[in-house]
């Protein structure tokens, strides 16, 4: 089987959502690892990691606040182009730390350095190989297999080289995966060493881990059009129902939990020293030092994806609930400031948000001014109150603060911003997800 007959054959049926958190796995030349044989289990640490996920877009020096949400803004909607003219049903949770999260890892010996996008949506973890034949730009240099002295191809008897992603071909094993926004990739799937960096500084060597090399890229197109030098090489997949994902290959360290806590700063000013929100894998992840957890499950398929009665999406930056929903929730906010203040919206906001007001001096002094609070209710009974800075934003440059939620056609996604400030836990084994307040 070649990679274009795997192109055409493997992705037929098989769509998973892509989304744009970037995991980047890193790890300094002047450490020592500490080992972490994934066929020998017990030299794993059973405490769990944590990774920093950094920001393409927030942490762009040159950008002001307003500029950084009016990108923001244009991403959400791209998204909800995307997903209403997407086949997909149902509510998948894309754990998208996005094209506006990422993450370092190094692969190989000598280790090469890969910014790889983190979606809890698909499962095969990938880079674009020095080999490529359809290949996107990447401002970093790309993993060649060939100088690396301890890779390996997959076997074709390999246990991870089983469908829907993966295909048998000759002595060796292909891949391939399309996303929902129309992105494809293939390529061999190989074995090598990886190296990460935790949190702390600390460096640990996975030995032999599987991930795709990709040769055939096609429609990556926010990579390809980042002006400023796209970093991403690559996907790292959190996906359930999968051996090949991180979760499972790294199941006795990751005990198949995973966890994301975004703080506000990541979505303000440029700050260089808190340019980034925190990834945690294992008992890392765990919600500590609160009493206020609530928890819903998570509907199970075998497709991969999660599954809530909204999806959870820290990729997407607001939140796009479907017109009837949003309709009564703008009219809802309409009402309050009108009742409470006497306030009625623009017509026309210049900040291009869909509700917005101009700004009042109550608000700029703060004074006796209170936003009105916004409660989402789960099936638990879990409640999620949001954080009232995660509602609105002021933008002083034009004078007005906005509703920073969006109406959607037929999506109800709750978006990155109004995930501030608190931790989300995905229990994989569990089939569960809590949550609860956390001063990230």
């Amino acid at each position: 089987m070649s990679l274009r007959t795997i192109s055409s054959t493997m992705m037929k049926n098989t769509i998973v959502s892509f989304t744009s958190v970037v995991v980047v796995l890193a790890a300094s030349a002047l450490a020592t690892p500490t080992e972490l044989s994934t066929s020998n289990h017990s030299s794993l640490p059973q405490a769990g990691f944590t990774l920093k996920m950094k920001h393409t877009i927030l942490s762009a020096p040159n950008l002001s606040l307003f500029q950084k949400h009016q990108n923001l803004l244009r991403m959400s909607r791209r998204r909800l182009t995307n997903a209403s003219t997407s086949s997909m049903l149902g509510a998948p949770i894309h754990l998208s730390i996005s094209d506006y999260f990422y993450v370092e890892m190094k692969i190989g010996t000598p280790p090469v350095k890969v910014n790889l996008a983190l979606d809890t949506g698909s499962t095969t973890p990938w880079a674009q190989c020095a080999q490529c034949q359809l290949c996107f730009p990447v401002s970093v240099p790309v993993f060649d297999p060939m100088r690396s002295t301890t890779y390996q191809r997959m076997p074709n008897n390999h246990p991870l080289c089983v469908p829907p992603y993966a295909a048998p071909s000759g002595r060796s094993c292909l891949y391939g995966i399309m996303y929902a926004e129309g992105e494809k990739t293939t390529g061999r799937l190989g074995i090598d060493r990886v190296t990460f960096e935790s949190k702390d500084g600390r460096q640990h060597l996975v030995v032999d881990m599987a991930f795709g090399c990709g040769i055939y890229n096609e429609r990556f197109v926010a990579w390809e059009n980042d002006t400023r030098g796209n970093p991403i090489s690559g996907v790292v997949g959190l996906g359930k129902y999968d051996l090949s994902s991180i979760l499972y290959q790294l199941s006795p360290i990751t005990l198949l939990k995973f966890s994301y806590c975004l703080p506000l700063h990541v979505f303000g000013d440029h700050d260089r020293h808190h340019d980034h929100a925190l990834l945690a894998f294992g008992n890392d992840a765990d919600i500590r030092g609160t009493s206020g957890v609530q928890t819903t499950p998570i509907y199970g398929t075998d497709d991969g994806f999660y599954y809530l009665n909204l999806t959870v999406d820290s990729g997407t930056p607001y939140t796009l609930l479907d017109q009837e929903a949003y309709d009564h929730l703008r009219q809802a906010v309409v009402t309050y400031f009108l009742e409470r203040y006497e306030w009625s919206p623009l017509d026309q906001p210049r900040s291009n948000f869909n509700l917005c007001y101009p700004m009042m001096e109550d608000i700029q002094g703060l004074g006796n001014f209170a936003f009105p609070k916004i409660t989402f209710r789960f099936e638990g009974p879990a409640n999620l109150e949001l954080k009232e800075a995660s509602n609105f934003q002021i933008f002083e440059i034009v004078n007005e603060f906005c509703f920073m939620v969006l109406p959607s056609y037929s999506t109800n996604i709750l978006g990155g911003f109004q995930q501030i400030h608190h931790r989300f836990l995905f229990d994989v084994g569990a089939s569960k997800l809590s949550f609860a307040p956390e001063n990230c």
